[in-house]
């Protein structure tokens, strides 16, 4: 039974050239085609980098409006960011609570059933041990305030390195693409 590659031997009469380009397009250099019809003629790769220099362009103007702010609107804007992070965080907790409540509540239903024999034994211990399992997890620590100083050395610092990642995506996303037309590109000379 042929395979999609090998079913153009069957039905036609392909050369090798043609053969070796259908199969090619189960390799990484032409796996954009792989499908695609044989008929459709072996196109170039081409670099997608539209989401990370979307991205580059938001981080680069971010870094640019927090350097440009002055530090009383920084103070403003890091105090709210401050007030946020607390009412987020007791929100959190408060939610956490009443999760816990209920499953105390049902562990103290589970652990105050008698199995009604031996053999309900281990669906009460599967019952608290969900229980168990399912538990939140504590919360954590309330936040501590930062300072605009400190938010914004670490949010510089931050947006720095996320566009040289950036960078270096966008520059090994090209450099696959160049890989893999060279390789079609050296294939189909070879051929």
């Amino acid at each position: 039974m042929p395979t999609g590659y090998t079913a153009i031997i069957e039905d036609g009469n392909p050369t090798f050239k043609e053969y070796a380009l259908g199969c090619a397009r189960a390799f990484g250099a032409l796996i954009h085609m792989r499908d695609d019809d044989l008929s459709v003629e072996i196109r170039p790769r081409v670099a997608d980098t539209t989401y990370e220099e979307k991205r580059l362009k938001e981080v680069t103007a971010d870094l640019a409006a927090l350097e440009k702010m002055t530090p009383e609107a920084l103070e403003v804007y890091v105090a709210d960011l401050n007030r946020k992070a607390i009412k987020e965080w007791e929100q959190r907790a408060l939610e956490k609570a009443d999760i816990q409540a209920k499953y105390d509540k049902m562990k103290a239903q589970v652990l105050a059933w008698e199995p009604p024999t031996p053999e309900h034994q281990n669906l009460k211990k599967f019952m608290l041990e969900q229980i168990q399992i399912s538990l939140p997890y504590p919360t954590s620590s309330r936040p501590k305030p930062i300072s605009a100083r400190e938010y914004r050395t670490s949010q510089t610092a931050y947006m720095m390195e996320r566009i040289a990642d950036l960078v270096k995506s966008i520059q090994a996303t090209k450099d696959r693409a160049e890989q893999s037309n060279k390789w079609v590109k050296d294939l189909v000379e070879s051929l």
